[in-house]
């Protein structure tokens, strides 16, 4: 089993940079997952970031209590330390769960270190100088772990000056140590001969600058921490540890002389470090980099992996090259020859390379990032944009159900209704035009970044739109069937009016005039049915919307019925109406005749007159028989006409009963004037006297009641 030694109760500074170190550790795990520990001993209490830690130390899931309870606190950190020490084979001692719901500093510390030995500092296990295999975590001590990493560190500062590890306290206080690892395995990241050992602070400031920045190694304590009279020895070997995990290699080292340097030796490590250099120079400068973010993060992946892997080991023979120049300068200097190598192998001409193949390696880098952050951000554009289909189709579903109804129900509804449903519809659907908008931009956004899925968005993004343009399309199309159904319903209404007429008025009317007929039939065509005819032509001029097929068929048979009545009725009006002219030639004539001679009638005196003005006036009745003669020509003509319409001729008919009874009226006068005249003159002759007014009414009623019969009407 892994074991640890017993715990030992921590105070004071030692206290303090080791929760601050372990705080910080576990941080830099949980950071992966958007968690964090602000107070190590409260935040580890209720077990929940406990087993997320572990989680992510192991890959494992583990099991736990959902409850907020002490019970379900004690429990879960349970599960911690079970699966620790039968899955892992971790020794714990003196390590409860009680202690560690309680927050006790020592526990919890203890817990803590117990994981960085076994999860952190055993990564620095390595295999012996014989060869023989690495020592798994599970058969060493906590002491042997230290051991290993002690050793690991002493073989890393092998001959740098001022620098002695012997421990981890003491020989660390002064940042020597860690700039010496830096510059044994990444010499380009910072200069050992800069550092000063009188300026403690600032070595381990710079040692810790470049690991963070460069390295990606957590700043689990500071400079001031470690620049004590005896740092924490724990807190310490957790850096150390990260450092270790940072360059699992280690390279020759720089700082041990060795037998004079030949330039057959030098000549072949730069031949093939220049020939390396130019090749990655050619490759860095290409930058063919993928459109997508997966394949870029592979690239990106691969290009760490080329500036943590591949290029410090030529990191490594640059610098060996130059301590070969260095000393293959000396030797010449010292045995007093020309030029230490050919011209062509002089090393400043590879550093200079050397030094923009650094250059191309940050640019292409900063680029990398550039066009990751640039794929980035289309992706989560493109994203959005999926998003906002699927959230807009869902919408379009709904409002697809609704123009369905819609579709069903606007012929029969209300004309208010219809509006205010077409209306809120609408609305709905205009409401999505800026997103729809949106969508759109961003697909252009998308093409101008070259996005690698650009197809999938753009066809999710057009499916959406067309749906919304077909329900617009739709949506309109039942607006206009029903403003057609209102259309056709005030058609149907005008067309039963029509209908009501011709069936009211039928061929023509009896006892009315036959002109008046004609004139209010050819005023309804001119205006009734003329601006029936502008609606029905508006409807039946293209074919009819969906739904309205039938009404609008039957409308149209209704309408061709309606014309033809008309047709034939005004045919059956039109032959009467030249004989009503007619009719109306001769009446006009004859009828102001017969009022200037009733009036003659009733202007006869009804007084006695001289022998010679009853021969005169007896001469002017004989020449008004004449006329009279003359005139039942024309009644002959009126009662022909009206025999024609075989009905009866109302306004002469009224007019021969209006006169015969003015012109009996006058008949009963004789008698009258008779008895008067007796009075006054019984010698005188009555016959001689009034024989004009009996002629007078014999004309009369010659005229009126022996030529006209009953029948006669205009």
């Amino acid at each position: 089993l892994l074991s640890f030694p017993p715990l030992i109760h921590v105070t004071g500074e030692y206290e303090r940079v080791q929760k601050k170190a372990f705080t910080n550790w576990i941080n830099s795990h949980l950071l992966k997952v958007g968690q964090k520990v602000n107070d190590l001993y409260e935040d580890l209490r209720d077990g929940s970031r406990l087993l997320m830690l572990i989680e992510l130390l192991t890959g494992e899931k583990l099991r736990r209590e959902k409850g907020k309870m002490r019970v379900h606190k004690l429990q879960n950190i349970q599960n911690v330390l079970d699966y620790l020490t039968t899955k892992n084979k971790m020794k714990l001692v003196n390590i409860h769960s009680e202690s560690l719901v309680e927050g006790k500093p020592t526990p919890t510390l203890g817990l803590v270190w117990s994981l960085i030995l076994r999860f952190q500092i055993s990564g620095a296990m390595q295999p012996s100088e014989s060869g023989s295999r690495a020592m798994s975590p599970v058969e060493v001590s906590a002491a042997e772990l230290k051991k290993k990493l002690l050793q690991w560190a002493q073989a890393a500062t092998e001959g740098y000056e001022e620098v002695e590890v012997r421990n981890f306290t003491t020989s660390w206080k002064d940042g020597l140590a860690f700039c010496a690892i830096i510059d044994r395995h990444r010499p380009e990241l910072l200069n050992y001969d800069d550092c000063d050992p009188d300026t403690p602070l600032s070595n381990l400031e710079l040692a810790m600058s470049v690991a963070e920045k460069e390295l990606g190694i957590v700043r689990i304590i500071d400079p001031e921490d470690i620049h004590v009279e005896k740092p924490d020895d724990k807190a310490v070997m957790t850096y150390v540890s990260f450092l270790h995990n940072a360059f699992p290699d280690m390279p020759p080292s720089r700082r041990k002389r060795g037998p004079e340097v030949s330039v057959e030796d030098y000549g072949e490590l730069f031949a093939a470090t220049r020939k390396w250099v130019e090749s990655k120079r050619n490759e860095v400068a290409k930058r063919n980099f993928p459109n997508s973010v997966a394949e870029m993060k592979v690239n990106a992946e691969g290009f760490q992996t080329y500036k943590t892997k591949e290029l410090p080991l030529h990191q490594r023979d640059m610098a060996t090259l130059k301590d070969m120049y260095t000393r293959l300068v000396e030797q010449a200097a010292k045995k007093k020859r020309g030029a230490p190598v050919p011209a062509e192998m002089t090393f400043e001409p590879l550093e200079e390379e050397w030094a923009e193949l650094q250059r191309e390696n940050e640019e292409c880098e900063n680029a990398m990032k550039a066009h990751l952050d640039k794929l980035q951000k289309l992706e989560d554009l493109a994203q959005s944009i999926l998003t906002s289909c699927a959230t807009a189709s869902v919408t379009l579903d709904t409002l697809e159900s609704e123009v369905e109804e819609f579709e069903t129900s606007c012929t029969s509804l209300p004309p208010q209704t219809v509006q205010e449903n077409a209306v809120a519809i609408r609305d709905k659907l205009q409401n999505l035009e800026k997103p729809l908008a949106e969508m759109g931009s961003g697909v252009e956004e998308l093409e101008d970044g070259n996005y690698h899925n650009l197809e999938t968005v753009d066809n999710s993004v057009e499916r959406v739109k067309s749906k919304h343009a077909s329900l617009l399309s739709r949506l309109e199309v039942a607006s206009s069937v029903a403003t057609e159904a209102q259309e056709v319903v005030k058609v149907e209404d005008s067309i039963q009016e029509l209908e009501v007429w011709l069936v009211s008025c039928g061929k023509f009317a009896a006892n009315q005039n036959i002109l008046g007929q004609i004139e209010e039939h050819r005023a309804f065509e001119r205006e009734q049915l003329s601006a029936a005819k502008g609606r029905v032509t508006r409807i039946t001029s293209s074919p009819p919307p969906p739904g309205l097929e039938g009404r609008v068929s039957q409308m149209t048979s209704r309408w061709q019925q309606i014309l033809r009545q008309t047709d034939e009725r005004l045919t059956g009006l039109e032959p009467l109406e030249e004989i009503a002219r007619e009719f109306d030639r001769v009446k006009n004539p004859l009828e102001d005749w017969l009022l200037t001679k009733t009036e003659t009638f009733a202007s006869l005196p009804l007084v006695e007159v001289a022998a010679g003005e009853l021969e005169r006036e007896r001469r002017e009745m004989g020449e008004l028989a004449k006329e009279v003669e003359e005139r039942k020509r024309e009644v002959d003509r009126l009662e022909e006409l009206a025999t024609k319409f075989e009905m009866e001729t109302e306004p002469v008919q009224s007019l021969a009963d209006r006169y015969a009874r003015r012109l009996k009226k006058q008949g009963s006068i004789p008698d009258n004037i008779d008895a008067t005249r007796e009075e006054r003159d019984p010698s005188a002759e009555p016959e001689a006297s009034f024989v004009l007014q009996a002629d007078a009414l014999q004309v009369g009623q010659s005229l009126f009641h022996s030529t006209l019969e009953p029948g006669m009407e205009t």
